[in-house]
């Protein structure tokens, strides 16, 4: 927030004939959450300071509005839903989306994960609950004329607390319509390489992949874990992997972007284990590079992971039938290396329905029955 800097991006100078840039500048209030945001650590205090900001946005949107005609208005912020902004009340057909984040994290597997994150994502549930059911939200869910989702758990939730509808849209997608990578590198066996790429904390639940490659270690099963990325229970997670001797995880700590997108095109799997997600630019990072997503079935990974171009691991199983789960869907590679080619062309085949084009399309469909039917449902 108050950031423009890739304002001066050279993928924005070439729209520069197309698209008006208007920022509006954070003000001191805004500023004050950000300083206690970013150097005290109080990052629950940023959206106080966010909704501040879009006031400050919609005050300008009315200054803007009483200069010229405008047909509608997208809202499109950071996706998470607590914040929708003030736009629906300029009086002009208005289209709110993707919206995310309204979705709740099992407590049981994230007290596996860490007590702590346990108790914080009990704390994350309840303020969820009841950020979905404020003034300020449902205002903003009768005040927009369509709107969209990030992921199908939101759709869903949504459906339900306020009887609304609208498609899945995704905030993420690829730049490249085919993969970058021939497969012929790719099937080379053993091993099965797995790149497992984050923060290193209970969020992202790298105990999972731990409890995972010492199973796979246990059975023999040729596939090599590599673990990029830093946080705070990096240290902790290599001397776990220590006193377990295993020998099939590494963990690279943080490294430079280039090196990142070298493992990505040498890598068979990406691997998430994520207990809360919405939808991770690694994932489709990763899709470009050939690698085959293997994930829990939640959040944006139920909504992106099609059949045939990867697999989505039940949540509700709970821990061990989970790590089993994750288990024998590597080992089945491992044993059938011409599935992995063919689930890899598919990947492959289907990058153009990921890619930013057909995304950014089918927002354009929205806005365009917008403006001429503002009445139509999209």
């Amino acid at each position: 927030m108050g950031d423009f800097t890739l304002l001066d991006h050279e993928s924005v100078r070439a729209i520069a004939n197309e698209v008006e840039i208007i920022t509006v500048k954070p003000d001191w209030f805004c500023k004050a959450i950000k300083w206690l945001d970013v150097s005290m650590r109080l990052h629950w205090l940023f959206v106080f300071g966010l909704r501040r900001w879009h006031w400050l946005a919609f005050q300008k949107a009315v200054q803007l509005k009483n200069e010229r005609n405008f047909d509608a208005v997208h809202q499109l912020g950071p996706v998470g839903f607590r914040n929708p902004g003030y736009l629906h009340r300029l009086g002009i057909p208005s289209y709110w989306g993707p919206i995310g984040g309204f979705q709740y994290i099992n407590l049981r597997m994230a007290f596996r994960s860490s007590t702590f994150y346990g108790l914080v994502s009990i704390v994350r549930n309840i303020s969820t609950y009841f950020a979905a059911r404020s003034s300020y939200v449902a205002s903003a869910v009768r005040g927009f004329s369509r709107l969209s989702f990030a992921t199908e758990t939101n759709r869903r939730n949504f459906a339900r607390l306020f009887d609304v509808e609208g498609p899945v849209l995704s905030d993420q997608a690829t730049t490249k319509s085919a993969s970058i990578d021939t497969q012929g590198t790719k099937v080379a066996h053993p091993p099965l390489r797995v790149i497992w790429c984050g923060t290193i904390d209970a969020r992202k639940n790298i105990r999972l992949l731990i409890a995972v490659a010492a199973l796979l270690q246990q059975r023999n099963i040729p596939a090599e874990i590599t673990v990029i990325g830093s946080g705070g229970m990096l240290n902790s997670s290599i001397r776990r992997s220590m006193e377990l001797q295993l020998t099939n995880l590494h963990f690279t700590g943080q490294i430079p972007r280039p090196e990142v997108q070298t493992l990505f095109q040498n890598a068979h799997i990406l691997c998430f284990t994520s207990l809360s997600e919405a939808n991770t630019s690694t994932f489709f990072e990763a899709l470009e590079a050939g690698c085959i997503p293997v994930a829990l079935d939640l959040d944006g990974f139920s909504s992106n992971i099609k059949d045939g171009i990867g697999f989505k691991i039940p949540i509700e199983s709970g821990w061990s039938a989970v790590v089993e789960d994750y288990v024998s869907k590597l080992e089945y590679l491992t044993k059938n290396p011409d599935e992995l080619a063919k689930m890899a062309n598919a990947l492959s085949a289907s990058l153009p329905d990921y890619g930013w084009g057909k995304l950014s399309g089918r927002h354009a469909e929205i806005l365009n029955t917008l403006i001429t039917d503002p009445h139509h449902d999209a």
